[in-house]
């Protein structure tokens, strides 16, 4: 009987090694992972700060033509006569 009971102690502790171990791989796994994400992140913020500031330039650039035909469109009343 207390042979089986040492068995039964082994087994689990044996269990528990294992399992220890395949946590532990597990998570300098993940953290490898997440290290390598942060290692990608960075060239994709700069690109998306270079998106934005095309936009922004872009926008900037529809306006100040907007402006400009407003202007040439805008008529002014002493000039404008009425046959």
């Amino acid at each position: 009987m207390l042979e089986i009971l040492k068995l039964l102690v082994e087994v689990i502790a044996f269990v528990l090694i294992v399992s220890a171990v395949c946590g532990l791989v597990a998570f300098f796994r993940d953290l490898k992972r997440f290290k390598g994400d942060l290692n990608i992140s960075l060239p994709r913020a700069k690109l998306i700060e270079k998106i934005i500031e095309q936009q922004e330039l872009e926008r900037q650039k529809k306006a100040e033509e907007a402006a400009a035909e407003n202007e040439e469109k805008e008529v002014d009343p002493d000039e404008a006569t009425v046959s």
